[in-house]
């Protein structure tokens, strides 16, 4: 029995032990053909991969538009002006081959530039190309896309081809030579961008404009709906009939709330005429005026101008640029968001930008003034009203050496990174730096959050220059810092 027994449990395991190898047999060739068509999917992602590799690796592919439409603007079969404004269709004239890459490729037509020659001599214009060839080869059949047309006396041509593709445009920018084609244009119906996101109006110096005190605006609005434009947030206007346009755009209740960046540059305008004009843009984020002409007494017919006396608030803007300013415009604002600051002027009216800074109580990271000059002392008040600034570009501004101890000491401007000065004395400006490498050390033993990058530019002779030039590129080398000092003559 107990032989009966042992032989029946060793056919249970032998019958087991079968089972489980056919089991693990079954779950073999399973796995198997799981893995094969694992494999096959990888092979085709492979494949793929490959076939988007050997395109991403192309050379047309590898440059910048800028760099190829120039490259091949040169070596192009029919004479082309020498910019970029008639690229990237010029690629066609090169070769077969380019010709199909240029006319397939939706990356090289997504911006547009397009321009008609002018002749001042002989007062002649013409389309760099066929108007027809444009709407049928150069303009995308689908999807957004950006363009930018200039036109001299021919802009019922460019009309005609603005008005179709409205509602595909994400950026637009119109350069013509007479507003009344402009007013004329943003007040036809049919003129309706819901998908532009930045729109810049640009009245092309040197040609006619409207005379001083004569409206165009009654002769041009017609009965229309409000213009829609449910997506912009910027807006360029570069033009002498800048009233003018604002007219228009008031009447059409034009979306300036929603605006985030606005760029003004006017040619012949009153200044306060613009400040009024802000009134409306509550949102602006960044912010940039510029007055080639400036009148700041009020015409007697604006009497809307008398609102911009007062000052103005604006929340949000954290940029503001302002060239060629007369420097009360600054006292109309007030900014408490404001993080950088570019006054581009012959002189920085000093006590101005303290005004807006300590008036607004806001805290400037970047402050800018650009614009060269030799005979400007850099205040000490403005600097001690700019204790978070960061970046700090005056090159104008002479430094005086106790300002420069104090920098290097932490007592002025703790946290600045970037500096461009002009220093009245090169030891004053070697000493700040080794001052700063010295109080790194101490407190981080690195330099840290303390100053990085420092230009200075001398005005007087020294024997000891080239010393101290080498002095700062050993200071460069030990802490990766970058302080420079040039000779200026």
């Amino acid at each position: 029995m107990d032989s009966d027994e042992s032989t029946f449990l060793q056919k249970i395991q032998d019958t087991s032990r079968n089972s489980h190898e056919c089991l693990s047999e079954r779950e073999i060739q399973r796995a198997k053909v799981i893995l094969n068509d694992a494999q096959c999917g990888v092979r085709i992602l492979d494949e793929d991969a490959r076939a988007h590799l050997r395109i991403a690796l192309a050379p047309h592919r590898r440059l910048p538009t800028e760099i190829l439409a120039q490259i091949f603007v040169e070596s192009a079969e029919d004479y082309f002006p020498h910019d970029l404004s008639v690229s990237p269709w010029a690629l066609r004239s090169v070769c077969s081959r380019w010709r199909t890459i240029s006319l397939n490729d939706i990356r090289l037509w997504r911006r547009l530039t397009i321009s008609n020659t002018y002749n001042a001599y002989s007062n002649e214009c013409r389309l760099s190309f066929p108007l027809s060839f444009i709407l049928d080869h150069l303009i995308p059949s689908e999807g957004p896309f950006s363009i930018s047309l200039s036109a001299h006396n021919a802009w019922k041509t460019m009309e005609a081809m603005i008005i179709p593709n409205l509602p595909r445009m994400i950026e637009l920018s119109l350069s013509i030579d007479d507003i009344f084609d402009l007013l004329h244009l943003i007040t036809n119906p049919e003129f309706r961008i819901p998908e532009v996101v930045a729109l810049e109006f640009r009245i092309l110096p040197g040609f006619p404009v409207l005379p001083s005190g004569l409206s165009a605006t009654g002769n041009v609005i017609a009965e229309r709906g409000l213009m829609t434009a449910q997506k912009l947030r910027k807006l360029e206007l570069s033009c002498a009939g800048f009233e003018e346009i604002c007219r228009a755009l008031l009447l059409l209740d034009f979306p300036w709330a929603q605006l985030v960046e606005l760029d003004i540059n006017n040619f012949n305008t009153n200044v306060l005429y613009t400040l009024n004009v802000l009134n409306q843009c509550q949102n602006l984020e960044k912010l940039s005026l510029s007055f080639t002409q400036r009148h700041s007494q009020p015409q007697p017919s604006q009497g809307v101008v008398q609102l911009a006396l007062r000052p103005m608030t604006l929340p949000h803007l954290t940029f503001m640029e302002l060239t060629d300013a007369e420097d009360h415009v600054l006292s109309f604002f007030i900014v408490p968001a404001l993080i950088e600051l570019v006054v581009d002027s012959k002189y920085l009216p000093v006590n101005e930008v303290i005004g807006l800074i300590t008036k607004s109580r806001c805290k400037i990271s970047i402050f800018r003034h650009p614009r060269p000059a030799t005979y400007l002392f850099f205040a000490r008040q403005l600097i001690e009203v700019l204790p978070h600034v960061k970046v700090l570009i005056c090159t104008p501004g002479l430094m005086q050496p106790e300002d420069l101890r104090d920098i290097g000491s932490g007592i002025l401007l703790p946290y600045v990174k970037v500096l461009h000065c002009t220093a009245r004395s090169p030891h004053a400006f070697l000493k700040m730096v080794e001052a700063l490498v010295s109080l790194a050390r101490s407190e981080e033993n690195k330099i840290g959050g303390k100053l990085r990058k420092a230009e200075t530019q001398n005005w007087e002779e020294s024997q000891e220059y080239g010393a101290i030039f080498e002095r700062l590129g050993e200071i460069n080398r030990e802490n990766g810092t970058l302080f420079t000092m040039r000779q200026v003559r």
